[in-house]
Order: structure tokens, then C-alpha cells, then sequence
């Protein structure tokens, strides 16, 4: 029992000791701060000197966020004078960044040396599963940021003691952007005649999903896709969606009862019959029996009749005309 509870001790103090090791003290001399969006047109942009740090604050939601990149204009004395300056990315930073303050603590997920280069990127993916790469001019880091604070530090600090003159002035231009997944929301409403929604399928693009899923939105790729709702109660009810990236697309489906209807139209003074029974409802869609029907109209002694199988679950029309043609001999 002693050794089990001395092994317990010993790997909880060495977590304890691994988690400080990773923690970092800081002192910053400028801070910016920026409130990065969902919107696909977000950039936000900031002239920092050598020594200046930006706080990046997230979004409450990010559904549509992979990440975030990080775009350096690096102005010609800095990129010729190599190794002068140096770029870290911190996460789980206390205290909360603010304007006022200068002592933080955090774990550094990053480190790297501005480059000799006119233009670098640096892209910040907030999961494994993400189709960044890193090329000439882009670097991924290979830390995904712990997200709980959602907010991250990111910091410049010159590794020259004493700068020379032409870099006393220098500013290095900071651009922002999220990194938006090629996704956008679906929201769908369905409008039944009774409530009973437990009675429909809902399948997009072939593939089933439940109420719940739906109440609560649907990701889906950019694009079109098809929304097909099945119910053996209503109607089917077929719908074509575009998708936008970074988007949220609402639609309203109205659920129609499988009984069938007719909707007569006819000019006044027309006197219509169906099954020798006199219509009145003109202009209106109604319901009317399953099976064999016979329509009659008549205007004076000018009578037409017409037979037609009503089948459930469909709709139709009888548009009624008068006509005449006027020819020259």
C-alpha cells in the first residue's frame, strides 16, 4: 500500500514538474489585441516594432474555423539583417491579456526566427485533422493551441542586444485572417399541418438524419445539395440548397397532406358540376375523394365533360376557358 501510494506521488509531482516546464514567464512591451470573426472577409491587421505582441481573442463559435494565419510584411533592412528578430505563439496565458498589462505567464507552443525573406506566413491549425501545408513561404506549426482561454499571445522580441540604426525605426506589418473550413450551416424548419414531425425522413443528399440533428443545424460542405423529406403522412417534398463557405442558410418546408386535391378555375357565368354535383368552391384548391370523377361545365346550351382518376397523394387543376378564333376569307 506504501509503494502504491508512493508511485502515485511520484507520477503526480512529475506531471506537476512537466507542466512547469513548459510554462513560461514574459514580459511584452506593447500589446495589440485582436477580435478575429467567423465572416470570410475577416482581416485585421497591425504595425508592430520589434518587441510589440498581439492578442488574438476567438469567437465564441467556431464551426467554421480550421485555424489562423499569420501574415508578415518584413520590410528589406529586416529581412537582410537575418536573424535580428523572433516570432512565438503562447497558449494558456495568464493573466487575460489587456492594454495594461506587461507580466504574463504561458506555454510556448512556438518559436521562430523571422526570416531573411520580404513576406512569411505562419498557419495555426486547431486540430490533427486539417489539410494545412507547410511550402517555401508558409510555416505550420505542428502544436495544436490549447483553445480553453480562447485566446492566443503571439510575440516579437529582437535577439540583437543593441539594434543598429536602420532597424531602430523598423516595423514589421501583422495580418490576420481565420482559416475558414469549406463549410456552411443548414438550418431546416419543418411545418407540419398536425405536429407530427416524428413521422418524417429527412435525407440530404441521400444520407438520413434526425430531428434532432436537424433542430440543432446541419454542416455541410459548400455547394448545392438535395433535401428530400419522406413521411408516409404528407406529401413528398423535394428541395435544391446552396450551401456558401462560412454561411448559415435557412429554409422552411411545408409539409402537404397526402390527400388529394382539385383546383378549379373558371370565368364567372360558367356553371361547373363535378359528379352532377354543382361546385362552388372556384379558384380554390380543395379536397376531393380518391377514385373516378367526372367534371362538367357548361355555359347556356354549351356543355364539355371530362373524366379523370384522382390518385392520393396528388394534385390537380382544371382550368376552364372560353375562346374564339376571328378569320379573314
Amino acid at each position: 500500500m506504501l509503494k502504491q501510494k508512493l508511485k502515485k506521488l511520484i507520477i503526480s509531482f512529475v506531471f506537476s514538474f512537466s507542466t512547469l516546464v513548459f510554462a513560461e514567464n514574459f514580459r511584452i512591451a506593447k500589446l495589440f489585441t485582436v477580435n478575429v470573426s467567423e465572416d470570410s472577409d475577416f482581416t485585421k491587421t497591425e504595425v508592430l516594432s520589434l518587441n510589440d505582441s498581439v492578442a488574438i481573442f476567438l469567437p465564441d463559435s467556431m464551426e467554421y474555423i480550421d485555424g489562423l494565419e499569420v501574415r508578415f510584411e518584413i520590410p528589406e533592412e529586416i529581412a537582410l539583417q537575418k536573424s535580428c528578430c523572433e516570432f512565438s505563439i503562447y497558449d494558456s496565458v495568464q493573466p487575460a491579456p489587456k492594454s495594461d498589462q506587461i507580466d504574463y505567464s504561458g506555454n510556448r507552443i512556438f518559436r521562430g526566427v523571422i526570416p531573411g525573406k520580404l513576406s512569411w506566413i505562419v498557419q495555426i491549425p486547431f486540430s490533427q485533422n486539417n489539410n494545412l501545408k507547410s511550402n517555401l513561404y508558409t510555416t505550420k506549426i505542428g502544436q495544436i493551441p490549447d483553445l480553453k482561454e480562447n485566446y492566443l499571445f503571439i510575440k516579437l522580441r529582437q535577439l540583437l542586444p543593441v539594434l543598429p540604426p536602420e532597424l531602430e525605426d523598423s516595423r514589421i506589418t501583422v495580418t490576420i485572417k481565420p482559416i475558414l473550413s469549406n463549410k456552411g450551416k443548414l438550418n431546416i424548419k419543418l411545418i407540419c399541418p398536425d405536429d407530427n414531425l416524428e413521422s418524417c425522413a429527412i435525407y440530404i443528399d441521400d444520407y438520413a438524419y434526425n430531428m434532432n440533428t436537424i433542430n440543432n443545424g446541419i454542416l455541410l460542405d459548400s455547394g448545392i445539395h438535395s433535401i428530400s423529406v419522406i413521411s408516409e403522412y404528407y406529401r413528398t417534398e423535394v428541395r435544391k440548397i446552396r450551401i456558401d463557405q462560412a454561411k448559415q442558410t435557412d429554409i422552411s418546408i411545408t409539409m402537404k397532406s397526402i390527400e388529394p386535391t382539385l383546383l378549379v378555375i373558371a370565368p364567372g357565368g360558367v356553371k361547373i358540376y363535378i359528379d352532377d354535383e354543382v361546385c362552388h368552391t372556384i379558384g380554390k384548391e380543395f379536397i376531393i375523394s380518391e377514385g373516378k370523377h367526372k367534371l362538367r361545365f357548361s355555359v347556356g346550351d354549351y356543355e364539355v365533360i371530362r373524366s379523370f382518376n384522382v390518385i392520393k397523394g396528388k394534385s390537380y387543376k382544371a382550368n376552364i376557358a372560353i375562346d374564339f378564333q376571328i378569320q379573314e376569307e
